[in-house]
């Protein structure tokens, strides 16, 4: 998980040691760079911008400025600017001052202390849209988000008045589709020690489908930490749900396997309601292996927070909790799939006193972890395989190859969230959007020169502005992109419920106390909540992504499904121009005696996932008329289609 904005002081007392140090940056850089090119031609032939985002990202290792001020660029209402720089006026004040999410704390409860949770920003509500009434009729949409950058914020493929055909191809077949998944961690921490008639229901809308259906959970193996070491993760009222239980508390101690039970019985929920794809992850070794004997992270940037002489405990650590939750009845005998021994351990940015877990690796500390970690893994005949490494895409892309144990990795994670990039380096809007592109098309490359399959593994509106609604649209973007530009088989959300309204998909009050007997304020189903659930209805395990063109590959995503021969195309418009958008399906037919019309899903300020249907054009290469409103989400669904050619 990121920790937000690195402050200045800290990676400028970095600087020297990346320019002055007389071994090792100059064989690294050239080294990286080689690597880079190599594996980026083609992506440098498809976006034009490989170059630019090599050094943007070598750029990225000055200095940060200050990012938790709000952009504060002002969209046009027709088509924005994207050669100039976007032009900085005072922040416009909110639309509208709807209601807040979370109930109100008690004064006994303290709430979230100003500056502890630096990675969120200031986001508005979205509730004073929801549960429109048809006697009041849909609200009437507020004037567009000013927070969000003019070139962030797509319309639907390319620019023009008219409409813009969309012609969806069985030409390229994505890998098969895994599912889709949310983090235990924090929520697991919260929700799992509520009463069990209170946690159902949430667990219901998570695992069900009648609610999300998510098949990926991802279990944190927790670090533990003591309140004179990690004072913030055990006095801030939201924070202490972060402070996550170990199960080896000393290096003279015994396992407590008990320790972390609410998080376990999420777990075990998600599992008899229909999740099968399981992987553990580690934030952090236990505290006291750290060199700082705090789980945050270590006295400096960069600085490796592992005790050398306990790496071998380290891995040890993770085998043993990998074991037993397979050969314990009461954990549900649950064999995990992958297990994931780091997180953003590259970045560097894991410092002590911070408000969660995290611990920074070099890549040479990385290897011998990974090696005996896997001799564990084969040693004692568990059939969970290694992945890694769960940095940024350009990150991975960098440092991923000189990972000498990457033949041991079944997969790479990676994760979705982006980097401030104008906060960064002083780059026009247009180069940003360049490299924001050109990133993941590497990683793709890479990943394919490798073999290896990819996974968004976390993802959220981390460095993004603007309201709820609108961060619930660029969500779905990043799925979009995620899909046609990483060509992911699995896409997992970092927290279902989180305690800040920017990043939540189901609204909770989050101030009970621990172990909580009472009852619990039933959730809110937020925008976030039904647009996703377009894509997770429609999206199963097994499904296949489809070639979409090159202009609406960051708008528009398409999947083939076995299950009712469908083909499912989803559609987001994040500007406020209404676009008529013709949808063909290239190489298919309709099915005799087929259906003749297709649905249509809508998810819109006034409406959540509101449904119609519109007459199929023709049976071969059907064709739909879709009215894809500004600042909506939609997805168009064929049924009985069959393909003329090229077969799965």
């Amino acid at each position: 998980m990121p920790s937000g904005v690195v402050l200045q002081h800290r990676l400028r007392s970095l600087r020297p040691r990346l320019v002055t140090a007389p071994t090792r940056p100059l064989k690294t850089v050239l080294v990286c760079l080689l690597v880079l090119l190599s594996v980026g031609s083609r992506a440098t032939l498809a976006e034009g911008s490989f170059i630019d985002d090599v050094v943007a990202f070598f750029q990225r290792l000055s200095p940060f400025r200050e990012a938790n001020a709000p952009e504060t660029a002002t969209p046009p209402v027709q088509s924005p600017p994207v050669q100039s720089p976007p032009v900085q006026p005072p922040v416009q004040p909110p639309p509208v001052q709807s209601p807040p999410l979370q109930s109100p704390a008690p004064a006994s409860a303290p709430g979230p202390e100003p500056g502890l949770i630096t990675r969120y920003p200031t986001a508005w509500s979205d509730t004073a849209y929801l549960n429109t009434s048809a006697a009041t009729g849909p609200k009437s949409k507020p004037p567009a988000p000013t927070l969000e950058p003019a070139w962030e914020r797509f319309g639907v493929c390319s620019g023009g008045k008219g409409p813009f055909r969309v012609t969806i191809t069985p030409r390229r077949i994505g890998t098969t589709w895994k599912g889709w998944g949310t983090s235990l961690a924090w929520l697991g921490n919260y929700i799992g020690g509520f009463p069990k008639a209170a946690m159902d229901p949430l667990l219901d809308l998570m695992f069900l489908p009648s609610g999300l259906g998510l098949n990926i959970v991802r279990f944190n193996i927790g670090a533990g930490s003591l309140p004179q070491y990690s004072p913030q993760l055990h006095s801030d009222a939201l924070l202490r749900w972060r402070a996550m239980p170990g199960y080896w508390p000393a290096h003279t101690g015994q396992f407590n396997w008990t320790a972390d039970s609410r998080q376990q019985a999420v777990l075990l929920g998600a599992k008899a309601r229909g999740a099968n794809v399981f992987e553990a992850f580690s934030n952090s070794p236990p505290w006291w292996m750290t060199q700082s004997k705090d789980v945050a992270g270590a006295k400096k940037a960069f600085q490796t927070n592992l005790q050398k002489r306990y790496e071998g405990r380290f891995a040890k650590y993770l085998v043993d909790v990998v074991e037993r939750f397979k050969t314990d009845p009461a954990l549900g005998n649950i064999e995990f799939d992958t297990l994931e021994p780091f997180n953003e351990a590259l970045e560097g940015q894991w410092i002590k006193g911070m408000g969660q877990e995290g611990c920074n690796f070099n890549v040479p500390d990385m290897t011998r972890i990974i090696f005996k970690t896997r001799q564990l893994l084969e040693k004692r005949k568990l059939k969970t395989k290694l992945v890694g490494v769960d940095s940024f895409p350009g990150i991975t892309a960098l440092w991923f190859p000189l990972l000498l144990g990457k033949s041991f990795f079944h997969r790479i994670n990676v994760h979705g969230y982006t980097l401030p990039l104008q906060n960064v380096v002083n780059m026009t809007a247009s180069v940003a959007e360049k490299t924001y592109s050109a990133r993941y098309i590497a990683m793709n490359v890479l990943a394919k020169s490798l073999g290896k399959n990819i996974w968004v593994s976390e993802s959220g509106p981390l460095n993004k502005f603007g309201s709820s609604y609108d961060l619930s649209l660029y969500m779905m973007r990043n799925v979009i992109e995620s899909v046609n530009l990483l060509e992911v088989s699995a896409y997992v959300y970092w927290q279902i419920f989180d305690p800040n309204e920017a990043w939540t998909v189901l609204g909770l009050n989050w101030y009970y106390p621990p172990d909580y007997t009472g009852t619990v304020d039933p959730p809110t189903k937020l925008k976030r909540f039904w647009m996703f659930k377009q894509f997770t209805d429609l999206v199963r395990p097994g499904s296949r992504p489809l070639l979409v063109p090159r202009l609406c590959r960051h708008t528009v995503a398409a999947f083939y499904s076995n299950q009712g021969r469908t083909v499912s195309v989803f559609i987001v418009n994040q500007r406020v121009r209404d676009k008529v958008v013709n949808v063909v399906l290239s190489r298919y037919n309709l099915n005799v005696g087929g259906t003749t019309q297709a649905l249509i899903r809508r998810t819109t300020y006034g409406e959540d996932n509101a449904e119609s249907t519109v007459e199929i054009q023709g049976t071969s290469k059907p064709k739909v008329s879709v009215l894809v409103e500004g600042q909506t989400f939609v997805s168009v669904t064929f049924t009985h289609v069959q393909r003329t050619r090229w077969p799965f």
